[in-house]
């Protein structure tokens, strides 16, 4: 055989195999999903793989049946109660303990140490959502997923939830395992799922602002701690608006919330005494809503 000949072969071989090698990966990522010893999922990948070696030629290429101590997926689910009801596809991570839990949902982001001091003692007793990876940091920051999950475990929470790092590949579990160094489930969910739950978790430290235009869809979350939380709402609202409905005792006040018993926020005047007190260029701003001399104390 011609050098020219193995050149050409060698090239066919190694620009099939190498060309793409991303186009690999994501097919075995994402179509297949998440591949824990045993699972149907691994079958198929290893099919997939022996299959590609064959279309390039390779000979005497075949698969081993292997008995090994396995793992086998139960019944597992997430749920989230309050403030809506949700139910999210999910997989239990491997020898994480069984056990129907309920409890209040932390966002811990990378669960660094850092951020579990930022939670503190709040971890004892609740359920923490964690990125399922950690992208752009030095590698001797980014503890292996057994080494993560101890190091939560000792927090006391009552159980783990992980998102996968990537969009649109399902629920994710890590085949590391948790290598029995976390009596509390341990559970994988989407990207997708992940931020929805996140949206409902945001949290703040007190002292902490919030500025948003009014105008956008919002709400109060409910208080699920048995302290009481306390804000206090700062807003403004241009003059051209028609505002008659937030005036006490106005006309549109009265026939579109008072008469129909609905409860639609009450914004008290200025009164006048504060208004003249007020810089002269915050003046214009609020003249359209000061107490009438006639009311002010």
């Amino acid at each position: 055989m011609q050098s020219t000949e193995l050149e050409s072969i060698d090239h066919h071989i190694c620009g099939s195999v190498w060309t793409s090698p991303l186009r690999l990966i994501e097919s075995i990522s994402y179509d297949f999903g998440p591949r824990p010893s045993g699972s149907k999922a691994l079958r198929d990948a290893t099919t997939f793989v022996a299959t590609l070696w064959r279309d390039l030629g390779v000979e005497n290429v075949h698969t081993e049946t292997v008995t090994m101590t396995a793992w086998r997926q139960g019944h597992a689910a997430v749920k989230m109660a309050s403030p809506q009801k949700r139910h999210y596809d999910c997989f239990q991570h491997n020898f994480s303990s069984p056990g129907k839990v309920t409890a209040r949902l932390l966002s811990a982001g990378n669960a660094f140490e850092e951020d579990l001091d930022r939670i503190g003692k709040r971890i004892e007793g609740s359920i923490l959502l964690i990125d399922g990876m950690v992208h752009g940091l030095p590698e001797k920051e980014v503890a292996l997923f057994p080494r993560r999950i101890a190091r939560i475990a000792r927090r006391k929470p009552a159980g783990i939830i992980f998102a996968n790092a990537f969009p649109h590949a399902g629920a994710v579990i890590e085949t590391a395992s948790v290598l029995g160094n976390a009596s509390i489930p341990v559970m994988g969910i989407s990207y997708e799922d992940g931020c929805e739950l996140k949206s409902f978790v945001r949290q703040g430290e007190a002292g902490s602002v919030i500025m948003f235009d009014s105008r956008l869809w919002h709400a109060a979350n409910h208080n699920d701690t048995t302290e009481p939380r306390i804000s206090i709402t700062i807003r403004y609202a241009a003059w051209w608006l028609n505002l008659d409905v937030l005036r006490p005792d106005s006309d549109d006040r009265k026939r579109m919330v008072d008469v129909i018993g609905g409860e639609e926020n009450l914004i008290l005047l200025v009164k006048r005494k504060i208004f003249d007190g007020l810089p002269e260029e915050a003046k214009p701003l609020w003249r359209h809503w000061v107490e009438p001399e006639s009311r002010s104390a």
